[in-house]
């Protein structure tokens, strides 16, 4: 917590100075100061740095209002983008600009010029760019910069997979076989089993879990055979269906 509130107000004294160097630069431009004879330079740069510290406090004061609320909203959002602290550093030095307009006195010199709003604007993107090369690149976090993708963490392990041109063909090749054999294990696994030897229809054959086996009564009668003085005598109560009655005369027996 200490750490990252020290980056944000190291960021924001360093993007006000940015502001006042830049706005005086407009008033007292770099060719004037190398048109100065040498030996009154020193006394220029002293008067240069004494304006551009109380332009760079007087941004401060108006903005800190501001840059507290962008500079929240990006900690929260994790928001390293350039563009976005480069649009309100504009914003900023916009309305300050308005805020000095509306407070001129009537009959006296206007700020109202392309010059002077041009000056606005470039002190206010300047300083939004120094606030987020020193502080806004690493919102919400540290030890990452914003040319890295915005929605990537820094503890996040990465994996580098480096191939040569020759080695592609070789494993995509054997990808596509891994996969085909991979559908074709999940088909065979998907097919239905075949039945067993004794659920195949056909040759009068019966499934004991398809169908019921019902027993069916024998229709013949009960033979009984009697064994007497070495003569058999087979004693039924029907013929049997499958065979005729035998006209035949036993071997012992006497004609009447």
């Amino acid at each position: 917590m200490l750490k990252a509130l020290s980056r944000v107000t190291g960021g924001f004294v360093l993007a006000c100075l940015t502001a006042g160097l830049v706005t005086v630069a407009f008033v007292v431009t770099p060719m004037q100061l190398a048109s100065v004879p040498g030996s009154a330079f020193p006394q220029k740069i002293s008067e240069f740095g004494e304006l551009m510290l109380l332009t760079a406090t007087h941004s401060a004061i108006f903005a800190s209002a501001f840059a507290l609320v962008a500079t929240v909203v990006g900690e929260w959002l994790t928001v390293r983008s350039a563009l976005y602290y480069a649009i309100v550093g504009a914003a900023i030095a916009l309305l300050g600009f308005f805020a000095q307009y509306s407070s001129e006195i009537a009959g006296q010199p206007t700020v109202l010029n392309t010059y002077a709003i041009a000056a606005f604007l470039a002190a206010g993107l300047a300083a939004g760019l120094v606030y987020w090369a020193t502080a806004g690149r690493y919102a919400g976090g540290e030890g990452e910069s914003a040319s890295d993708d915005d929605a990537s963490v820094a503890s996040r392990p990465r994996i580098i997979v480096e191939t040569s041109e020759g080695e592609r063909p070789r494993r995509n090749w054997a990808l596509k076989k891994a996969l085909d054999r991979a559908r074709l294990d999940t088909g065979r696994a998907m097919l239905p089993e075949e039945p067993a030897a004794d659920t195949i229809p056909g040759d009068n054959r019966r499934s004991s879990m398809s169908e019921p086996v019902t027993s069916v009564p024998s229709t013949k009668p009960a033979t009984r055979i009697k064994v007497s003085d070495n003569k058999t005598e087979r004693r039924t109560g029907a013929p049997e269906n499958d065979e005729a009655p035998s006209t035949e005369t036993p071997p012992d027996a006497k004609p009447d």
